[in-house]
């Protein structure tokens, strides 16, 4: 059977409907085939009982018979007997024998005219031994039945034997489990039958709301209709329909909550994309750590900012991160780690303290770095870094900016200081009074100058483009009139003025433009006296040059050159700077800020200045500015107006 169970566990019906239809008749038809096989036992049993009388009682009846026979003629009288006991179709023989079992005589059915069969009393015995007392006994095979009795009553006068067929017994049985098998089978039947009638409507609506309940998840709120059947069929149609509408109103709710969900998913990658923008995009750096205390996040600019590689930063602790900066500082020595920023935030109780760190390399840098803790496990601990290299450098040129402006307005106003003490403790006559004055004068028109020249500079940087009133002009005829404006000290040659090329259209402010010449043309004679005076020499030449392809437009330059002193490279590197002059004997008067503004308003122009100069030689400033590119209908028009 254990070959069967795989065959009958895949062949077994899955259908509630076929299983109970298989259940019930196979009980039924295990109770009819116990009930059959009982009835068939206890017919055989009843059989079996009936032909063991039977036999008994005909050889109770021959040995009687045979015993109470007289002597004479006794021999015919018992061959009549056995052949009326003959006459039975089952019976098949009968024996008589002595005490001891020797059979005497035997008749056997259709052995001779008569029947009978005489066997030699020195013939063995079929019993092989006496019986003890009279019986009855089936043979091995169940398919013959014999029967003992003693003759007289007597074992000593002999014994009868009668043997007769027992097939009976097996062509009842046979009958008794056909029988048997055919109510089985009907019985089955019937069964299935009976139990297909009556679950029909019950198992009609189970299949009907399993139909429903399984397309629960496709139906929007839809209710069964009444199911015909028992009170739970009817119970069942009930919780499925509010199943159904519960299940409607759950999914609208899921529906509208994952619409909400989706609008946020969007909201929140549109918000994380200009996050990680933001972060590339941002000129400062920043940095975040996890739990461990390990880099989690750097952007762009802390990569640019430092120097290093995604490699020596992610994943790395700020031991790790103090290694590979304290190389690049200007101090290593002074730095104190980044685990400082931390500390100092902590400390501060809540405020934002602000350390520094100063880089040399891949560039000078100052940074400012601030550090914040938080109590996400994700981003427990973020670093800010800002460039504040420019800011820095400002403070200090301011810091020189006001240390050189106060001590170059404190060289005049001592002067003037003096004369009014000197005036005011002592009486001088007229002509030294008239001196005094003169000396503080001269010293209140520096004080003046430097006065206007901070103001315009100050004004310049505050207002920028703004504070230029730009049009189109000829560079020749601004260049003319700053020439025709200008006096040159007393005793030297006015500048002189050399113009070549056709009228050169520019985009300037004619007065900061005459401004920048005037500015050129003094610190020309300024620096060019010495050599002058002692040359024989004093020449200043003012050149107009013409134009030349510069970028996608052309440039035009007017060049200012002198036979002065001349500049080392180091010092044409600092001649722009605030308070800076080239002679640093104090025999050259000025402020040092002429420059400064020169630049500044060639630059708003977007023009340019470049620089030619030799000790002792002389010096070339050259004012390059773009040329403006004039419509031909607008060239036109105006020729024709």
């Amino acid at each position: 059977m254990t070959f069967l169970r795989p065959l009958l566990s895949r062949g077994l019906p899955r259908s509630l409907h076929h299983r109970l239809q298989g259940a019930v008749a196979l009980v039924l038809v295990t109770t009819l085939v116990l009930l059959g096989a009982h009835s068939v036992q206890e017919q055989s049993r009843q059989v079996r009982s009936a032909m063991q009388g039977q036999a008994a009682d005909r050889a109770r009846l021959l040995a009687h018979s045979i015993g109470a026979m007289p002597g004479e003629g006794r021999s015919e009288a018992v061959a009549a007997l056995v052949e009326q006991a003959l006459v039975p179709p089952q019976v098949l023989s009968v024996e008589v024998s002595d005490a001891a079992a020797r059979v005497h005589r035997r008749w056997l059915r259709g052995s001779g005219p008569a029947g009978e069969a005489t066997l030699p009393l020195s013939a063995p015995s079929a019993l092989r031994a006496p019986p003890a007392a009279s019986g009855v006994a089936f043979d091995e095979a169940g398919q013959r039945i014999s029967a003992w009795q003693a003759l007289g009553g007597d074992p000593r006068h002999g014994w009868v034997r009668v043997e007769e067929d027992a097939g009976a017994l097996a062509v009842q049985r046979r009958q008794a489990w056909t029988a048997t098998a055919l109510a089985v089978l009907l019985g089955g039947l019937a069964s299935v039958g009976l139990l297909h009638l009556l679950l029909r409507r019950p198992m009609r609506a189970i299949d009907e709301a399993r139909r429903f309940a399984v397309g629960l998840r496709r139906i929007d709120g839809q209710q069964i209709e009444r199911l015909d059947g028992p009170d739970e069929t009817v119970e069942l149609a009930r919780a499925l329909n509010q199943a159904s509408s519960k299940l409607y109103e759950l999914r609208r709710r899921v529906g509208l909550q994952v619409d909400d969900l989706q609008r946020q998913e969007s909201v929140l990658a549109e918000t994380l994309q200009q996050l990680h923008t933001l972060f590339a995009l941002s000129p400062d750096a920043l940095l975040s750590f996890n739990a461990e205390g390990r880099v989690r996040f750097a952007n762009a600019a802390f990569y640019r900012l430092t120097g290093l590689l995604p490699g020596q930063v992610l994943d790395h602790d700020v031991d790790a991160l103090d290694a590979l900066l304290r190389p690049r500082c200007t101090e290593p020595e002074a730095f104190a780690g980044l685990e400082a920023c931390f500390a100092a935030t902590q400390l501060a109780g809540g405020a934002t303290p602000r350390c520094r760190l100063t880089l040399a390399l891949p560039r000078p840098t100052v940074l400012e770095l601030v550090g914040v803790c938080s109590e996400v496990t994700s981003a427990s601990r973020l670093l800010y870094l800002r460039d504040i290299t420019h800011e820095s450098e400002v403070d200090r040129l301011k810091s020189e900016f006001l240390s050189t402006a106060a001590h170059e307005l404190r060289t005049p106003m001592t002067g003037i200081h003096a004369v009014l003490e000197l005036l005011t403790t002592r009486d001088y006559g007229p002509q030294r009074q008239r001196h005094l004055l003169d000396i503080a004068h001269r010293q209140s028109l520096a004080m003046i100058a430097i006065v206007n020249e901070l103001l315009d500079l100050a004004r310049i940087e505050a207002r920028g483009a703004a504070d230029l009133e730009l049009q189109s002009t000829e560079l020749a005829a601004v260049a003319t009139a700053a020439l025709r404006d200008f006096v040159p000290p007393p005793g030297r040659a006015v500048p002189r003025w050399t113009c070549n090329g056709p009228p050169v259209p520019v985009q300037v402010d004619p007065a900061k433009l005459a401004q920048v010449v005037h500015n050129l043309l003094s610190n020309a004679y300024k620096y060019s006296q010495p050599v002058c005076a002692q040359a024989g020499r004093d020449e200043v030449l003012v050149q107009l040059l013409p134009p030349r392809p510069a970028g996608e437009g052309q440039e035009a330059g007017i060049a200012v050159h002198d036979r002065g002193v001349g500049m080392t490279p180091e010092q044409l590197a600092r001649v722009c700077e605030r308070f800076y002059r080239a002679d640093s004997s104090g025999q050259v008067p000025g402020t040092g800020l002429g420059m400064s503004i020169v630049q500044q308003i060639v630059g708003l122009m977007n023009g340019r200045l470049a620089f030619d100069s030799t000790p002792d030689h002389g010096t070339s400033v050259t004012v390059w500015l773009p040329v403006e590119v004039r419509q031909p209908c607008r060239e036109q028009a105006a020729a024709t107006a």
